[in-house]
């Protein structure tokens, strides 16, 4: 993208950002209570990891729930982020309370969703709490797995930026080099 498009990018999610209105009662009852604490994200990772290379998916969405916290502190500008990452995760969640046993650890949602033929579809026929049809595990665990790479290349870039670069042109090169590909050209561009 040339530095005239990281502008306007920028300018257009400030925009949109201010608009949304993060609806989700688990992120907005964990950012007032508490602070981002990065040894909870690790924790949880590591508690995530079984001896026998299992994964816990309670302890995965966990970590993901304190990255939220993280992603809501940066301001406005990601509140879209905040919004799609707390999405997700209720999708997780949904799954476990739905299935306890086929989604308590990736490996047992990925075989099960392989096996029943759920993995096919982008929804499945279970319907979330708010009435809309509730996507497949898999696909919402690849979807926070490319959340992680474009959180990852933003602070990575934030870490090596001078100290007055911009955070939204940051954030627009990390979108760019880690979201863009998997997102059709009117998103990429409005």
């Amino acid at each position: 993208m040339s530095s005239a498009s990281d502008t306007q990018f920028a300018t257009v999610m400030a925009e949109k950002s201010s608009k949304i209105i993060i609806d989700s009662p688990d992120v907005r009852r964990e950012s007032s209570k508490n602070r981002f604490d990065l040894k909870n994200v690790r924790d949880a990772f590591v508690n995530c990891i079984q001896p026998d290379n299992v994964l816990l998916l309670g302890e995965y969405v966990r970590a993901y729930e304190e990255l939220c916290i993280f992603v809501c502190s940066l301001g406005t500008v990601f509140e879209w982020a905040t919004k799609d990452l707390s999405n997700k995760l209720i999708v997780l969640k949904e799954h476990q309370r739905f299935d306890p046993m086929n989604y308590e650890t990736i490996q047992s949602m990925i075989l099960y969703e392989i096996e029943s033929g759920r993995i096919q579809s982008r929804d499945t026929t279970l319907f979330s709490q708010t009435g809309k049809p509730l996507q497949n595990g898999s696909r919402t665990l690849l979807r926070l797995h490319r959340a992680l790479a474009f959180l990852s290349a933003f602070l990575s870039e934030m870490r090596n930026a001078s100290d007055d670069a911009s955070s939204a042109t940051i954030a627009c090169n990390a979108y760019s080099a880690t979201l863009a590909q998997y997102h059709s050209w009117p998103i990429r561009y409005t």
